[in-house]
């Protein structure tokens, strides 16, 4: 009988625990004990950021998809991990240690498939596995809890991390195919009536045949549309219905060239080699372009600034909008060199090729390990610096580096049915309405504490100093700043807040408060679609003016 409770007591332990992880309730795993009492110790956790360019076949991806399964709930990790036949790319939230040994784990896995892969190549190079692994503090005004992953997700994917949008490569494909069917049809009907035409005249006599065949001369001679312009005015009438976006870009032939070719990125630059490079610039006589390639509300809470060099704010909602905005770019086609950079490096490594491919003149480069690598080399090299000077500075001043702000790390955004849906007598229900139906589920969403003293946000309303989305709670309650219409970030700060109503923020207890407020978009009073379309005020930071706020703020 004892033994039966006891047996009741771990299921049920085990079913809570695995309900807060989001996996089922199965075995016990090494870290899912005392969560709630080492939860204050924020430096006893982290956020794991990783990828790594790995050719595998389809069964190596299903078998490191189970191995990823298994270790990660084995030592009770949660995230989200990407699988491809060409890499891994992954972010995950755990205690440090164990995200150590999650990491040799893995690695280890990797070298077998390298090692295989090198085999079925004739390969004798040994080369170990390098997961490269970027492991990010967490915020101290928050909760542990509320900043962890809250459940895994490991899935196949095509690609290490999408660049192109799949929807433009296909309308552009099917518009191809649908010219050269009409081309087909074309050349098949000319081919019949030729076919026609030689039989009818074997039927006429020479002299009829060279009478009609004067006749044709001076009708063509006297027609003024040649049938070259007749295929081009067709031409040009299918163009004319296409998307204007579509014709600037070749998004086809791109993608081939770009995704689909092994991958063969631009050089790497460390921290301090990327210090040096830049600095370089003036003396060198070359024009050069810091590129930023995430998207704008990442961009806006921190991003480089360099004294000699701007910065390409590319305002891209999404990291499929690049390729458009990087081939009509003019700062693009003037500068002699290219620095670009992204969160944890993963994205720079098909821009780069992109850019590559659009510009083959250019002297490219980029971050390694991103700005989370940059950051954590600017962070030791301070504190070398205060040890040598036996001073104790402020970890939030005297910026070692040229990034300022802090480092955005965003993650996929999910929807899934309240279990408490409310009943509505209408057929029609608003759009509000139908929002309070659902309940957003979101991955943390967090910035890197790493930060030294600059705040280049700004408050949309006031343009105060302002960095915060989520206005001081976790990105888990939900309570983040967006757009009404296009449901875009907003930066706005505290004592604005009140004043306005953001996207689903409309409840049952404060209707009638909220319904007083005005609606808020992304422009204030007008949606303008942030990061839909290239904005040119946005593209280049301005250098002294931006360097003179940040040191007022």
């Amino acid at each position: 009988m004892t033994a039966s409770v006891a047996e009741n007591l771990n299921a049920s332990s085990r079913s809570a625990l695995s309900e807060k992880c989001g996996r089922p309730a199965t075995e016990e795993s090494p870290t899912q004990v005392q969560v709630e009492s080492e939860t204050c110790s924020h430096d006893l956790w982290r956020i794991a950021l990783y990828y790594i360019y790995i050719e595998m076949s389809a069964a190596q991806v299903a078998s490191h998809i189970n191995l990823q399964r298994e270790v990660c709930e084995g030592l009770g990790l949660n995230g989200r991990i990407r699988v491809s036949q060409e890499g891994v790319n992954g972010v995950l939230s755990g205690k440090h240690e164990v995200l150590r040994i999650y990491e040799t784990r893995i690695s280890q896995g990797l070298e077998m498939v390298s090692d295989c892969t090198d085999d079925n190549n004739n390969d004798d190079d040994d080369r170990a596995v390098d997961l490269d692994v970027k492991y990010c503090e967490l915020r101290t005004d928050l909760p542990v809890e509320k900043q962890l992953f809250d459940r895994l997700i490991v899935k196949n994917t095509q690609n290490v991390i999408g660049l192109f949008d799949q929807s433009i490569a296909h309308e552009q494909q099917r518009q191809q195919q649908k010219l050269l069917k009409s081309e087909r049809l074309r050349r098949r009907r000319e081919r019949k009536r030729q076919q026609q035409e030689a039989k009818r005249r074997t039927k006429l006599g020479e002299d009829q045949q060279q009478e009609e065949q004067q006749q044709e001369e001076q009708l063509q001679s006297q027609s003024s549309i040649t049938p070259t312009m007749a295929q081009n005015q067709t031409k040009s009438v299918d163009e004319s219905n296409e998307d204007p976006s579509l014709k600037s870009l070749d998004i086809s032939s791109l993608y081939r060239s770009v995704m689909e070719e092994p991958l063969n990125p631009e050089t790497h630059l460390s921290g301090t080699e990327w210090n040096e490079k830049l600095d370089a610039v003036a003396s060198s006589g070359k024009s050069a372009l810091l590129l930023d390639v995430r998207n704008v509300y990442e961009m806006k809470v921190g991003h480089f600034v360099h004294p000699s060099t701007p910065t390409l704010l590319t305002n891209t909602r999404k990291y499929s909008d690049l390729p458009q905005m990087l081939a009509c770019n003019k700062e693009m086609q003037e500068r002699d060199q290219i620095f670009m950079y992204c969160t944890g490096g993963v994205r720079c490594e098909r821009v780069s090729m992109l850019v590559r491919e659009l510009y083959p003149e250019k002297e490219i480069f980029q971050l390694h390990g991103g700005i989370q690598r940059y950051l954590e080399t600017c962070s030791e090299e301070k504190e070398k610096q205060s040890e040598e000077n036996d001073t104790n500075t402020d970890s939030n001043t005297n910026n070692p580096g040229y990034f300022v702000g802090k480092n955005f790390v965003s993650a996929e955004r999910k929807r899934q049915k309240n279990s408490t849906t409310m009943q509505y007598s209408t057929r029609t229900i608003s759009y509000q309405h139908f929002l309070l139906r659902f309940t957003q589920v979101f991955d943390p969403r967090r910035t890197d504490p790493i930060h030294f003293g600059e705040t280049v946000g700004r408050c949309l309303i006031c343009q105060n100093p302002h960095d915060d989305y989520d206005n001081g709670h976790a990105p888990s309650e939900n309570k983040e700043s967006r757009c009404n219409t296009c449901r875009m970030l907003i930066l706005i700060c505290n004592d604005c807040r009140p004043k306005y109503r953001c996207h689903g923020e409309i409840t049952s207890d404060d209707q009638n408060n909220s319904k007083s407020r005005p609606l808020l978009y992304c422009n204030v009073d007008t949606c303008i679609h942030e990061g839909s379309i290239p904005d040119p005020e946005l593209l280049v930071a301005p250098r002294e003016k931006e360097i003179e706020a940040i040191t007022e703020s």
